[in-house]
């Protein structure tokens, strides 16, 4: 499994969120679209946020009114172990994180693409832990790649991404389609499947303008390599993307099923969750049935009865933009909870909750410490069965 995200406006690229509250580096210049900016890190650099190193920030200007742009930042030029984070204007969101993330086009330094709507950021560049430097960092922007085609509810599609371009996510080509659920149809549990691929697939979907990116999978689902997911939607046009793993590529079959989403659920139910698979949403969205004052979203998910073991769960909320709290419930009416957790885990106020679980039927639930709301990303991650 690779440790890289592909982001649209959302905290998608994993790694240690900074507390912005107190974040006011010094912005030192500003970056247009194929514009390189260059500088020095040192042991005397102000370090203001993220690691212990200094940091240098730079105001990006992505051009256009009402559109958004695929955005590619490269440090390849760099002599030292360099992180980028990209804030809003004010500062106060980290939209996206990268350490080692890129396509490896230039050894250990950074080389990501993400979508961002006309606007101002700023580009933080600083050392991994303790490490110093020069630095060169350099913003190219593009249009978003057009789709292959439609698919629909009950379909599938055959093709191969060998021979293609790769403008999203790793040095893999890639494949996009527009999935349209039925209008009046209702919220609708879509389940998107290349089990039929003959390469190592990754399957991510986004709203129709690939400005929010929805759910990502890696190696989910039943078929090991070959990725199969769902996703809880309302009826409208998304976007649905196929890669390869790194760079592979070759032939997929890729289908896409829909059916009606339960009734009986709590209105904060936003589908099921696999091992491998990230969900990126807001809480805002959600309501209020359980624990504080904040309004939650849940998200149901299963512990297979394989060898009649327990299995160890982990439910990681580190790329989210509040401080979120995490609970585990038995089944889908949140009454029984089986564990909680506040500010714990490696990311500080975003939970990270490890159990052992039997097998059976479960739901995790995200909300906010004190009645706070904001943007999430809730990420599954499986060890071994524990006999």
């Amino acid at each position: 499994m690779k440790w890289w995200r592909l982001v649209a406006l959302t905290p998608a690229l994993i790694g240690p969120v900074v507390q912005t509250q107190t974040l006011h580096p010094a912005v030192v210049g500003s970056l247009g679209c194929g514009e390189t900016v260059s500088g020095l890190i040192t042991s005397s650099t102000p370090s203001h946020g993220g690691y212990q190193a200094g940091e240098n920030a730079f105001t990006l200007i992505v051009p256009g009114a009402g559109t958004s742009s695929l955005v590619t930042l490269s440090t390849c030029n760099s002599t030292f172990d360099v992180v980028v984070r990209i804030f809003d204007i004010h500062m106060t969101n980290q939209i996206a994180y990268c350490h080692n993330c890129g396509r490896v086009v230039c050894g250990s330094q950074e080389y990501f693409s993400l979508i961002l709507p006309a606007g101002s950021y700023n580009i933080m560049v600083e050392g991994f832990q303790i490490a110093t430097g020069r630095y060169s960092l350099t913003a190219d922007c593009g249009p978003i790649p057009a789709p292959q085609g439609n698919i629909t509810c009950g379909s599938t599609i055959t093709g191969t991404t060998s021979g293609g371009i790769s403008v999203l996510g790793h040095s893999s080509p890639e494949h996009s389609f527009r999935v349209t659920v039925p209008p009046n149809s209702g919220r609708q549990i879509v389940t998107f499947d290349s089990c039929g691929s003959t390469f190592d697939t990754i399957l991510r979907v986004y709203d129709q303008n690939f400005t929010q990116q929805i759910t990502v999978c890696d190696d989910c689902g039943p078929c090991g390599l070959k990725a199969v997911m769902s996703a809880l939607l309302e009826p409208g046009d998304y976007m649905l993307v196929i890669e390869g793993f790194r760079a592979q590529s070759g032939r997929y079959s890729l289908s896409v099923d829909c059916d009606p989403a339960p009734l009986t659920v709590s209105g904060s139910y936003q589908g099921n969750i696999v091992c491998g698979q990230i969900f990126d949403g807001s809480t805002f969205l959600g309501v209020h049935n359980v624990g504080g004052s904040a309004r939650e979203v849940h998200y149901g998910f299963e512990v297979p009865d394989e060898t009649a073991g327990e299995r160890t769960i982990t439910f990681s909320t580190c790329g989210s933009h509040f401080d979120t709290l995490l609970s585990i419930f038995s089944g889908d009416d949140l009454r029984r909870q089986f564990a909680s957790c506040d500010d714990c885990g490696v990311c500080g106020s975003r939970a990270t909750l490890t159990r052992i679980l039997p097998p059976g039927n479960y739901s995790v639930v995200i909300e906010g410490f004190d009645g706070v709301n904001g943007m999430y990303q809730l990420e599954m991650l499986c060890g071994a069965n524990n006999t």
